[in-house]
């Protein structure tokens, strides 16, 4: 591949193609959290169309023509439901018709009927199939063909019988769902997550590839044979394409895997691919692959396989500030993938005007001879002949330094020229003022001097309002205070007096705003280290926690101690976005390293009876239980995976029998057969729960409260929910069994 080409679009989700106005050439559909936008295909490239379709967090995008006019529509999904927009036949999209099918869709004829239909989450959390009326029009009352904890779904002829059957993602494994009359399933063979499934070794049967690589062959009959991985392995979604030519089919997911008949072996250095789409986008007679990045849409175009020469470049990612000179690096890499020698290849970087000072050195894996400016000089600009032999590379390391009046975009580009062929390359490192972190830039590569200057600079982030914070840099004991009030977002400069031993500078900043004038969130951070007669250096370390997410709803909090040093700290909750669990360190917060989903209710108590507080939470995929490891959690138990919000969770001991069992409640709109929005699990004493499916026949679908407490006095814990603005009490008999008062 060469190297990826971005289009201008954010916030993408997925990308598909096809081509939606008749003309022969694929076209480019883009998936963002607001709009579905398209690029349509053209001799001289892709153009972006003046129609877009509105969205709001939708997150899974499918092309098929639902209404058998012989075009493709859209289909849009979120968690919650999908839209269906259907084509006018020109490429242009009408009013969307909504669907009961949430999260990822998969379409194909499930019945034989002729038509399409589609199969997907339903909104009660099981899976169901949508049966096409033949003029997309999608019926979804039918029974469920899986019960709950789908992630995502494939179709496939898994026992080579004609009729499609359903290949079930869920968190933990995968299975699949043989097709017997498009109405009825039975289930089939069961694998390890990260398996992917197509016909693998030209035999006409579907096989599956395992996280690791390995091949398990299909006898025909869905009865597979092989080996294994021990340990199972997380891949993202797999695309496979016979993309070196060989008559087999290779795998795309976390790099380009090649089938040599055996086993797959990930090719080195091959980018990372994610929900990615595949075509002959500049019809030149090769695929091409596009994967959605947080810059845009990446497209990865193909050369020949056998003379495939490649440039690829990256940066240290800075986002520079305005008004302070700051170092970056950028790192340049051609690749002869093929097994020829390359004896005429011509590389060109361009640096950006405002970067000054660039030094060159280049190294290779062969020997290959290549340019160096060992000295910083004033070079915006490395013209280089090369001659690569089989598999080499050449890799350029360019540092220069941002200049402090340095505004808008900082770039390199790249070419290579190459038998005629033009591979280019870009990078652009936005230039928002400020960085992402605030920080103080301190001189003499971090070493504070009495009549330095520190630089105090406030990064980019949604705006909200801002509070006070400071900065302290410790001696040892004493303080000297500083006011800086308002810095703008440029930053704010002030002297260091002399600090003598014993004292140390607290700088107080009232609050950031941007050079519009708007206020940002505010932080807090503490530098420490000695500083013995006025100079050391100065290690980071951050005091209060990063400002809060102002794009999310903050759903819960609990209070408990963690790691077992005597105070309390805190577990915050967004259901969008990261939570957070804040250590406690003398009354100073600190984020801890570890990372958590979006959570909707949360609780702390000691599940496996080791002394220490575990935790439950709430998330998209149900209720988790994750045990407390010295300060560490590790996930255990996953209950009720049914893709609705739960609100209210409560430990108690609801059966007396020494350990703390769970009780949670959930948003729902609607119950299937057997449901209840009141969920209780029973706790086994070693952290591992089982789910209670006596009901408590409340009668109402939509709960948000839940908690428990002896009402009756009577030594065990009742119940008390909140429902549809009132609140209902159930007693407990004593052994976790509850009855309305």
């Amino acid at each position: 591949f060469s190297v990826p080409s971005h289009l201008p679009a954010t916030d993408v989700a997925e990308t598909a193609l096809g081509d939606i106005n008749h003309d022969g050439r694929l076209d480019l559909i883009v998936l963002t959290r607001t709009k579905v936008m398209f690029w349509l295909g053209d001799p001289d490239g892709l153009r972006l169309s003046e129609q877009d379709l509105p969205v709001q967090d939708h997150q899974h995008l499918v092309l098929a023509d639902v209404d058998g006019d012989q075009d493709l529509d859209v289909i849009v999904s979120d968690y919650q439901a999908a839209r269906v927009y259907r084509n006018e036949g020109d490429g242009t999209f009408g009013r969307a018709d909504r669907l009961q099918l949430a999260a990822r869709i998969s379409s194909g004829d499930l019945d034989a009927d002729g038509d399409t239909d589609l199969v997907g989450r339903h909104t009660d959390g099981s899976l169901r199939i949508g049966k096409n009326d033949g003029k997309g029009k999608f019926d979804v009352s039918g029974a469920p063909v899986f019960p709950t904890g789908v992630d995502w779904v494939d179709l496939e002829d898994m026992d080579s019988d004609g009729d499609l059957d359903i290949v079930v993602h869920r968190p933990d494994s995968v299975r699949f769902l043989l097709n017997q009359d498009g109405e009825k399933f039975i289930q089939g063979a069961q694998f390890d997550f990260g398996a992917a499934f197509a016909d693998l070794d030209n035999d006409g049967d579907v096989d599956a590839l395992t996280g690791d690589g390995q091949i398990l062959r299909n006898n025909g009959d869905a009865v597979f044979s092989g080996r294994t991985p021990s340990v199972p392995q997380y891949v993202p979604r797999t695309t496979f394409v016979d993309f070196d030519a060989d008559g087999d089919l290779d795998a795309l997911r976390d790099g380009l895997w090649i089938n040599n008949g055996d086993e797959f072996i990930r090719e080195e250095g091959s980018p990372a691919f994610y929900n990615m789409s595949v075509g002959d986008l500049d019809q030149d007679g090769d695929l091409d692959v596009v994967s959605p990045d947080f810059a845009g849409p990446r497209i990865l175009w193909q050369v020949e396989h056998d003379t495939d020469v490649s440039v690829d470049i990256s940066t240290s990612r800075y986002q520079f500030a305005a008004g302070v000179e700051l170092p970056t690096r950028y790192v340049v890499e051609v690749r002869n993938h093929g097994e020829q020698l390359l004896d005429n290849v011509t590389l060109d970087i361009a640096l950006d005007a405002q970067l000054k000072d660039a030094k060159w050195t280049c190294s290779s894996n062969t020997g290959t001879a290549c340019s160096t400016s060992e000295g910083p000089g004033q070079e915006a600009r490395l013209t280089d002949k090369l001659t690569l032999g089989p598999l080499a590379s050449v890799t350029y390391l360019i540092e220069a330094t941002v200049p402090a009046d340095a505004m808008g975009t900082i770039a390199a580009r790249a070419a290579l020229d190459f038998e005629g062929r033009d591979v280019n390359s870009e990078n652009n490192s936005s230039s928002v003022i400020a960085a992402v972190l605030p920080y103080a830039l301190l001189p003499s590569g971090g070493v504070l001097s009495p009549g330095d200057s520190i630089f105090l600079e406030r990064g980019y982030q949604d705006l909200s309002a801002a509070g006070p914070g400071e900065m302290v840099f410790h001696s040892a004991n004493g303080s000297r205070e500083l006011s800086v009030l308002n810095p703008s977002s440029s930053g704010a400069e002030f002297p260091v007096p002399s600090i003598r031993p014993g004292e140390s500078l607290r700088a107080t900043v009232t609050g950031l705003q941007t050079v519009e004038g708007e206020m940002l969130p505010n932080r807090v951070l503490e530098f420490r280290g000695e500083v013995p007669h006025g100079r050391g250096a100065l290690a980071v370390e951050r005091s209060v926690p990063d400002a809060l997410p102002t794009n999310s709803w903050g759903e819960s909090v609990a209070l408990a101690d963690v790691d077992s040093d005597g105070d309390l700290d805190a577990f915050l909750g967004f259901e969008q976005g990261a939570s957070t669990l804040l250590i406690n360190a003398d009354g100073n917060f600190m984020a801890s390293e570890q990372q958590f989903v979006g959570s909707t209710a949360v609780a702390f108590g000691d599940l496996d009876a080791d002394g220490d507080p575990d935790m439950v939470r709430g998330t998209v995929k149900g209720m988790e239980v994750s045990l407390n490891e010295n300060g560490t959690f590790e996930r255990g138990d996953r209950l009720s995976s049914q893709f609705v919000s739960q609100r209210g969770v409560q430990l108690a001991d609801l059966d007396a029998d020494g350990d703390l069992d769970m009780i949670w409640a959930e948003m729902r709109t609607r119950l299937g057969p057997g449901e209840d929005s009141l969920r209780i699990a029973m706790n086994s004493g070693s952290g591992e729960f089982e789910e209670s499916h006596a009901p408590l026949n409340i009668g109402q679908a939509f709960e948000a409260a839940v908690h428990t407490a002896d009402i009756e006095g009577d030594g065990d814990m009742d119940l008390v929910a909140f429902v549809h603005g009132r609140a209902i009490v159930w007693s407990n008999d004593g052994r976790g069994s509850f009855q309305l008062d």
